[in-house]
């Protein structure tokens, strides 16, 4: 028994030390830090000077809002009386083993804990407060990174539509979507393209998932919900990498459909602005088409001049899509960077198209872009997004909980009806067996009955006399 003792009195001492270790004691004061940060951000910095109230989070959105490695909700602002008056999401990301030392995901030495920055964080501070990009609240702080838990912290504006993806699933069986509607994506797409430009940004998942949907804005399409590229969770810094073999790292990663062919290594030895291009126009090819994009594999391969067969869009249903707009698509999607129209070059085509008006359609895009047409306009070519349940100076705390018991109590309805359903299904099942299984009784029985009849009847004819 004494050797048992003494290991479980090393073991005891063992954990003592461990619970007093340095790295334990770093671990829990950064632990502190990051909890005193967050109520700080939560509390102070997101607050208006003018604006005072508390802040309540709503329950976590899934991964289809933050990424497979994520996860987001939304913070609410009420005043004294419920009602919100400010809003902001927040996402929180976290990275296996690999991920946390790969270079690809951070800015700065990978090695170097105390001065790199998340990719996500570190690109979208440099473009924040562009047009066409999702607003961050909060720039790059250390104290948005934890450690211990291989996590960091992104604050955003909430989107209150939704994303571009929820209206391409929408309109996935209809004749169109809108194509005023479209002109306002590539145009705002191609603004925060110049942006990323500007800083050598490559943001490898520009996808209709990834283009949020705020409220609309005064000056421009004015009914419109407005488009906005956020997600910069792949995005990376091309400036200082060397062509060919630092570019081989950060290849993959990305959306099969939405990947551009330097990106399988097909045409070019790097990639830059063009990449970005391509995928925007595989957003605008979706949304003209109304389908996926093919998802093109490495296998795949083909070097040509010009658009990738399956892209042609003269082989698909454009929605009676303008010459204009197709022509603009298939700019964005030749297969060379090279070929491919730049960021400023699209805003050039787009603001000339505008400006000259020459078909119909475009004339009518044109007014709608500038607000120069009446209501039923807007009605006729008007777009169906999500609702936003958490407007401002509006909806009330309260109601949000009602409204989710209401929800939760008509998915438990549905749920008791289908149970109720099935029983109701198995009892009839039931019933219909018990009444198979007594017809064949009865059919069995006569059946004995008819052999028991002809059997005494074999027997009365052995018994005759014999004449």
């Amino acid at each position: 028994m004494a050797p048992r003792r003494k290991r479980a009195q090393a073991d005891s001492e063992e954990d003592v030390a461990k619970e007093n270790s340095p790295q334990k004691q770093d671990g829990e004061k950064r632990a502190s830090a990051r909890r005193e940060y967050d109520q700080d951000v939560i509390n102070h910095r997101l607050r208006a000077p003018d604006v005072s109230g508390r802040w309540r989070p709503t329950p976590i959105l899934g991964d289809r809002y933050a990424g497979s490695e994520a996860k987001g909700c939304v913070w609410l602002m009420l005043d004294d009386d419920d009602v919100i008056i400010k809003r902001v999401y927040r996402k929180d990301t976290f990275m296996s083993k690999k991920a946390w030392t790969h270079p690809t995901l951070w800015a700065g030495d990978v090695n170097d804990l105390d001065t790199r920055e998340p990719n996500e964080l570190a690109t979208h501070s440099e473009v924040s407060g562009n047009e066409g990009i999702v607003e961050l609240f909060v720039t790059m702080d250390q104290r948005l990174v934890n450690r211990l838990s291989r996590s960091y912290r992104v604050y955003t504006l909430y989107a209150p539509h939704e994303s571009l993806g929820d209206v391409f699933r929408w309109y996935k069986e209809e004749p169109k979507i809108p194509e005023p509607f479209i002109w306002y994506v590539a145009e705002n797409l191609a603004k925060a393209g110049e942006a990323m430009k500007g800083k050598e940004i490559v943001h490898r998942d520009i996808k209709p998932e990834n283009i949020f949907l705020d409220n609309a804005v005064p000056y421009q399409f004015e009914k419109y919900p407005q488009p906005l590229l956020g997600d910069f969770g792949l995005a990376f810094f091309s400036s200082g990498l060397r062509r060919g073999k630092d570019f081989d790292m950060y290849r993959r990663a990305g959306t099969l459909g939405f990947k551009a062919p330097e990106q399988f290594d097909w045409s070019s030895d790097s990639m830059d602005e063009k990449t970005n291009v391509y995928a925007v126009g595989l957003v605008l090819w979706s949304l003209v088409t109304r389908s996926e994009p093919p998802q093109f594999q490495p296998d795949d391969a083909v070097k040509i001049d010009g658009i990738h067969p399956a892209l042609e869009l003269a082989e698909h249903d454009t929605g009676e899509a303008s010459s204009d707009l197709v022509d603009l698509i298939e700019k964005c999607l030749q297969d060379l960077p090279d070929d491919r129209i730049d960021f400023n070059g699209m805003l050039e085509y787009i603001e000339q198209r505008m400006r000259l008006a020459g078909s119909d359609t475009i004339d009518r895009v044109s007014q709608m872009r500038e607000n120069l047409v009446d209501d039923a306009v807007w009605t006729e070519e008007g777009i169906v997004v999500e609702v936003d349940k958490y407007e401002l100076k509006t909806a009330r705390w309260s109601d949000l909980e009602d409204q989710e018991a209401v929800d939760q109590d008509a998915e438990d309805q549905e749920v008791e009806g289908q149970e109720d359903g099935d029983q109701e299904d198995a009892q009839k099942g039931d019933a219909e067996k018990d009444s198979e299984d007594a017809d064949a009784q009865l059919k069995t029985e006569e059946a004995e009955a008819d052999e028991e009849e002809a059997k005494n009847g074999e027997d009365e004819k052995a018994e005759e006399p014999q004449v």
